[in-house]
């Protein structure tokens, strides 16, 4: 999976961090 510019949205990018904080702080705490 091959991240460009052209692909990335300012609206994507947000979403998609948020997406991976939920996943890894729960891991995190889970650990």
């Amino acid at each position: 999976m091959r991240l460009t510019p052209s692909n990335i949205n300012p609206d994507s990018l947000p979403a998609h961090e948020s997406k991976s904080r939920n996943v890894q702080i729960p891991l995190t705490f889970n650990s």
